[in-house]
């Protein structure tokens, strides 16, 4: 397998939720999917990958095209539609930690199968 040298700035998280109970994880999971899916539809992220890590742990890996893009859009994403969402998420959720973030040096990464 040879990997491609690709350019897009990714970042990591940890999410760590404060309760166990399954309303919590259904919740998380639906504030985590929309507030995804306006990063990629209005603020240029190339979308996320969101893993189950342990009892009430999620691990989530984003990307976007480049630094800048991803700075400017996070200083910019307290807009309307994200603040119900980061009401709902701060209700189940303790504060992100941030894991990583950088560019891609080598991408080994096979495309999901159908």
């Amino acid at each position: 397998m040879q990997g491609s040298k690709r350019s897009a700035y990714c970042v990591g998280y940890r999410f760590t939720l404060k309760d166990d109970a399954s309303e919590a994880h259904a919740e998380f999971i639906d504030v985590w999917t929309q507030m995804t899916h306006i990063f990629a539809d209005q603020c240029g992220a190339l979308g996320s990958r969101l893993h189950k890590g342990g009892k009430t742990a999620y691990f989530a890996y984003a990307q976007w095209p480049d630094k800048e893009t991803y700075d400017r859009e996070m200083s910019a994403a307290a807009d309307e539609l994200m603040r119900p969402l980061r009401a709902r998420y701060a209700k189940v959720s303790e504060p992100a930690d941030v894991v990583f973030a950088g560019m891609i040096e080598i991408d080994l990464l096979q495309p999901l199968p159908d």
